[in-house]
């Protein structure tokens, strides 16, 4: 079905003002909320010759097949600046209002000679990619200076903390935040450590930072939408005696034998990944070979998914072992991982949207921005935690979004004990840092 411009929602309408009058514009919004389809409408509005950086997977599903779904965008034309330097060149050359190219390429785009100048826009989406200030952000960085107008777009701005803001704030408006990022370290952190590792928000830092980027800001919450509920539900995976055993002495001592293998924890952080390998029921040893633990979670997805009576269910995994134990008990199952075609994620998206899929398997990296799968189903088991906010709330927004007819049920099997619920809890906690962020945008515009 064709949408035509007066199915636009009012939240919509007054964010596409609010680019029309700010040539440095970050577009703050939840997932689903629509960020794709305003960028769209702004850029055609004012004829506006555009490049967007967006991440592989949404250069090719998501912005053409956006503007094919509007009345008013059908107009569009675009290139994608992606593949082979040679097929590169050809799309840069090309005649469009829309050029497309991943991050991955902007140091080879700037090698190239291209000017960005060339552009009427420039559009970062997703811009948290850029918080991390390295060889990419710096070469795009440079060239600052040649941009006219600029959105960044994100749902997730703060995933980690605040200290990720400086770097995406200096490429929408450079300076807002100090001119450098020692400096803003300073200025609104401290360190907690002798080593200065690690730093911690001073008091009054936040409101301080968010007052500097106000004017820059236009915050859309999901809450202006009529959505259906989003149920989140934990499900205790007891682990045999004998694993529960192991996980505490790899723990404490760094090193456990399972049968003639051995596993090495070299620091905590490494022994709780494996941990959490062991509680999927297989972990990888010091030669990278799968040695398989337990079953015991394959079984209760199993269980888990016929309780669902035949609803499609999403799968979410964390480790490459995990896919092999879930096609192991769904061997007709769909995978959307990092290593899916373009061409076969299209196939697999549009069957699942149609409701032809009964089980998809995806890893969190490779469903996340911007992929709408939202018409297949509203059922979603965590296989495999992450630690990793981002990833997590970018796949509770590819099904709990608009379009979605049902309440999402997200099913998170745990089975490493105290840890698995701790990395559920830290999620959470993560979450806060950033919802007071965006809480406060919302109540500044009202």
């Amino acid at each position: 079905m064709t949408l035509t411009s007066d199915k636009l929602h009012d939240y919509q309408v007054k964010a596409i003002q609010f680019l029309g009058e700010q040539p440095e514009a970050l577009l703050l919004a939840d997932m689903g909320t629509g960020k794709t389809v305003i960028t769209l409408t702004h850029l055609s509005k004012y004829k506006m010759r555009t490049l967007v950086i967006a991440p592989l997977r949404v250069c090719q599903l998501v912005w053409a097949q956006e503007a094919a779904s509007w009345l008013h965008l059908k107009h569009l034309t675009f290139s994608h600046v992606l593949g082979s330097p040679i097929q590169r060149r050809k799309a840069l050359t090309s005649e469009a209002d829309v050029y497309l190219i991943n991050p991955e390429n902007i140091e080879w785009l700037i090698k190239e000679g291209f000017k960005l100048d060339e552009f009427d826009l420039v559009v970062l989406d997703e811009l948290s990619l850029w918080r991390g200030r390295g060889k990419r952000w710096k070469a795009l960085n440079k060239m600052r200076y040649n941009i006219k107008r600029i959105i960044g777009l994100t749902g997730t701005f703060t995933p980690n903390g605040l200290q990720g803001v400086w770097a995406q704030m200096q490429l929408i408006s450079p300076g807002s935040l100090g001119r450098t990022y020692t400096g803003f370290l300073n200025t609104y952190f401290y360190p907690t450590d002798f080593n200065r590792w690690n730093w911690e928000l001073k008091a009054e830092a936040e409101p301080r930072i968010t007052q500097l980027i106000e004017e820059y800001v236009h915050r859309i919450s999901a809450s202006q939408l009529k959505m259906p509920e989003l149920v989140m539900q934990r499900v205790q995976v007891e682990l045999p005696e004998k694993v529960g055993k192991l996980c505490r002495t790899l723990i404490r001592e760094g090193l456990v034998e399972i049968d003639d293998d051995v596993i090495v924890a070299e620091s905590a952080a490494v022994a709780s990944n494996k941990v959490t390998q062991i509680a999927n029921g297989r972990v990888y040893d010091v030669d990278r070979r799968v040695i398989e633990v337990h079953t015991a979670k394959q079984k209760a997805v199993k269980e888990v998914v016929a309780d669902m009576q035949g609803s499609p269910v999403l799968i979410a995994y964390n480790y490459q072992h995990d896919v092999t134990a879930l096609f192991e008990m769904f061997p007709d199952a769909e995978l959307l991982g990092s290593n899916t075609s373009t061409h076969e994620a299209e196939r697999i998206i549009n069957a699942w949207n149609a409701g032809e899929v009964p089980v998809l398997l995806g890893h969190p990296a490779s469903m996340g921005h911007g992929l709408n799968i939202q018409a297949g189903g509203h059922h979603v088991i965590v296989y495999g935690l992450t630690w990793n906010l981002e990833y997590f709330q970018q796949l509770i927004a590819r099904l709990a979004r608009q379009g979605q007819q049902a309440a999402t049920v997200f099913v998170h099997l745990l089975c490493a004990g105290p840890l698995d619920n701790t990395i559920a809890d830290a999620l959470i906690n993560k979450a806060d840092v950033q919802q007071a962020v965006l809480d406060y945008f919302e109540r500044v515009q009202g």
